[in-house]
């Protein structure tokens, strides 16, 4: 009888998932998966840095078009303004990648194309 319940409820939770898939076309897949997992290899790969100049560097993070910032070093300007005029730092966000500085808000997409990692 235990059985028959268990694979009852595997059926049904099936037939929910695959139909709020087919309606929505949200689910979660290995490729999916693998894209994030890519993009933060790629980026550990690289020498990336960002430098913002906030009072509120959450403020300042948040308005960044970046999802993920694992491996990521990020320079508050307005807590150290000596080393970001050294760095040649004039406008925010600032990217630097691999010692070139790239004065836009940089997204995913645009930074796996840059790093060449798409």
């Amino acid at each position: 009888m235990s059985i028959i319940v268990l694979v009852s409820l595997i059926a049904f939770f099936y037939f929910i998932t695959n139909n709020i898939t087919k309606y929505t076309g949200l689910f979660i897949s290995e490729e999916i998966l693998n894209k994030e997992n890519k993009l933060d290899d790629c980026i550990k790969e690289n020498n990336i840095e960002i430098f913002i100049n906030s009072q509120e560097s959450k403020i300042a993070i948040d308005t960044l078009k970046l999802t993920s910032f694992n491996n990521i070093k990020i320079f508050n300007c307005n807590n150290n303004e000596e080393y970001c005029n050294f760095r040649n730092i004039k406008v925010y966000p600032t990217f630097n990648i691999n010692g070139k500085n790239l004065e836009e808000n940089l997204d995913d997409y645009r930074l796996t194309n840059l790093l060449g990692c798409s």
